[in-house]
């Protein structure tokens, strides 16, 4: 199985990615503000913000497809995420 084809055509059941998401990235903003962290940590957490935003942007993902938690109270249901359906 190709996994690019199946995610292009959207053939999956669950749509889970879980480092796409909204929470992680306010913990990590959040981690490098309360715990003073080194450069390095700001330059994932700006290279990670634009990703999710660019993503948020291009991918056919509903609005609020990016939190974690709402994914998690459709239980990752592709055709509840994905605005092709």
């Amino acid at each position: 199985m190709d996994i690019y084809k199946v995610c292009l055509e959207m053939r999956l059941k669950r749509f889970y990615l879980l480092l796409h998401s909204y929470e992680i990235l306010i913990v990590l903003w959040a981690a490098i503000i309360i715990l003073g962290l080194s450069n390095i940590w700001k330059a994932v957490a700006i290279g990670f913000t634009q990703h999710i935003i660019l993503d948020n942007i291009t991918n056919p993902i509903r609005r609020m497809g990016y939190f974690l938690s709402y994914r998690a109270s459709k239980n990752f249901d592709s055709k509840l995420l994905l605005k092709k359906y």
